[in-house]
């Protein structure tokens, strides 16, 4: 099987944003409100296609229930006892400290149908429905019925219920099926051309140009021109061997589960020492961006290589499987 580093670059690329986007104080500078607004029209559809290909690039010839067990006890199980950490340190700091997002006992109840620990674990429940529809059957024919459905659903003009994530499940869907399309139709050989690459990069950056221009408009075409732009821009950075961003993507599941957790942290100190200054003085408000975004990514790390990586059953309730580190990216 072809070792795909440049899927792993592009992961770390997107957790990377994901981090950063994840801080947003009241009274953030309309320079960051705007580039964060630009990142989030695309940075979650790069982490659903690239989940999808990687579906469809690893999907062995198993049992439907043979593949769902191993999904739940790599997805739900960590989206479980993440979401019990997380309820429980809130219900411990809300009534002392700042905390976004106030959770009561009843959250412990909500969590088995909403993503009650934190929105971005929405994520998790997407990729559950994901791979429990299209492991149904291999087909080629139930494969694009799958496809043109979620299409379809992408652009119903009424919304769906947020229980169990459906909501996001309709607006996502497209993004993991396009990237199993990816791979299952080997349209990524195109991807390696590097006409296409230079042509995708630069859409990318005429987008975010027109972005901060004013047109500031996400739709599904920025959606695909941004994933489509930080994959070339991947495969460009795969030839210059960085180790820094591959082992991001290696690691981006564990940064994913826990990084809200420890910003959490972070911004509960900067919101006690420091609630104005954001809007009077710019080179303030960066220097905590940087500095909340690092302990987001550096204490999952951290977490990971003295606490969860030294055993496998605590690996196993976070989705850790050491294996040349190999799988603790987002599936």
């Amino acid at each position: 099987m072809e070792k795909l580093d440049y899927i792993d670059i592009a992961k770390g690329i997107g957790i990377v944003l994901v981090v950063i986007g994840h801080y947003y104080p009241d009274n953030s500078p309309l320079f960051y409100e705007t580039f964060r607004a630009f990142v989030y029209a695309f940075h979650m559809p790069l982490f659903l296609f690239l989940s999808g290909a990687m579906y469809a690039y690893t999907k062995k010839n198993e049992s439907w229930s043979a593949f769902m067990r191993k999904k739940m006890k790599r997805i739900a199980v960590p989206y479980l006892i993440v979401s019990i950490l997380i309820i429980g340190l809130k219900l411990i700091m809300q009534n002392g400290a700042y905390v976004e997002n106030g959770v009561d006992a009843y959250s412990f109840v909500r969590m088995f149908y909403l993503p009650e620990a934190g929105y971005f674990l929405w994520y998790l429940w997407v990729l559950l429905w994901m791979y429990l529809l299209c492991s149904i059957s291999d087909s080629r024919c139930y494969f694009y019925v799958l496809l043109i459905l979620s299409l379809i659903f992408k652009f119903l003009p009424y919304e769906f219920s947020r229980l169990f994530c459906l909501h996001e499940l309709k607006s996502s869907a497209i993004y993991f099926m396009l990237g199993a399309l990816f791979f299952r139709e080997n349209i990524y050989f195109l991807f390696r051309n590097v006409y296409l690459q230079v042509l995708f990069i630069v859409s990318l950056f005429v987008f975010a140009l027109l972005w901060f221009k004013g047109w500031s408009h996400p739709n599904f075409a920025i959606s695909l021109i941004g994933t489509l732009g930080v994959i070339s821009l991947s495969n460009l950075i795969e030839k210059r061997k960085n180790s820094k961003l591959l082992f991001l993507g290696k690691s981006s599941f564990i940064i994913y589960l826990f990084h809200t957790t420890f910003m959490g942290f972070a911004k509960s100190l900067v919101h006690r020492f420091s609630e104005t200054l954001f809007v009077e003085n710019n080179g303030y408000f960066l220097i905590t961006l940087v500095s909340v975004s690092l302990i987001g990514i550096l204490f999952p790390l951290l977490l990971q290589e003295y606490i969860i990586s030294k055993s496998n059953t605590i690996g196993s309730l976070f989705g850790y499987k050491k294996k040349n580190n190999e799988n603790t990216s987002l599936k």
